[in-house]
């Protein structure tokens, strides 16, 4: 009886020591995504950046709104990713305390606790997947709006031109 509570309780930590290597692996990775994200972010307002300061006035009201809405979608970002910390720091807890209360059986609950977190972490990859694209799709917009306002630019310097030379 004895040796089975050992045993039960050496599964329990085995099973705890899993899930945790689990989550620093997926909290490193998470960490190293958002950083990916926020450095990429940064090289195209950097990009940006140095293309638009060369076309005057115009451009730089352009960049300066790219480089809200850049921000206001990393600051968006970041406060999710906090949310995913705390949501994987809960779990742990909550995971830890089922194990205390009972041994027995722990091995089911354990697997069914590890499908679920799988589960819920697509979930979250499928969000930040979205996420990332409604990003893309706000630079692409904002790429398209620049794109006309330089036509139009363009269009006013032409002019301008053709009415310098006539004069």
């Amino acid at each position: 009886m004895e040796a089975r509570a050992k045993e039960a309780q050496l599964d329990k930590e085995r099973s705890i020591g899993e899930l945790q290597t689990e989550w620093d692996a997926e909290r490193s990775r998470s960490a190293s995504e958002r950083e990916g994200l926020v450095q990429k972010h940064r090289e195209e307002e950097e990009k940006w950046k140095r293309r638009l300061e060369q076309e005057g006035e115009e451009g730089r009201r352009l960049l300066e709104e790219l480089r809200v809405k850049l921000q206001s979608e990393l600051d968006r970002m970041a406060a999710g990713w906090a949310e995913d910390n705390a949501a994987h720091q809960r779990a742990a807890q909550d995971l830890q305390q089922a194990h205390e209360r009972a041994l027995e059986g722990a091995q089911q609950r354990h697997a069914a606790e590890r499908e679920q977190m799988a589960s819920r972490h697509k979930v979250e990859m499928d969000d930040k997947a979205a996420e990332h694209s409604a990003a893309v799709g706000l630079l692409e917009e904002a790429l398209e709006a620049l794109r006309a306002k330089m036509v139009g630019v363009e269009g006013a310097l032409q002019q301008a031109e053709a009415d310098l030379s006539k004069s």
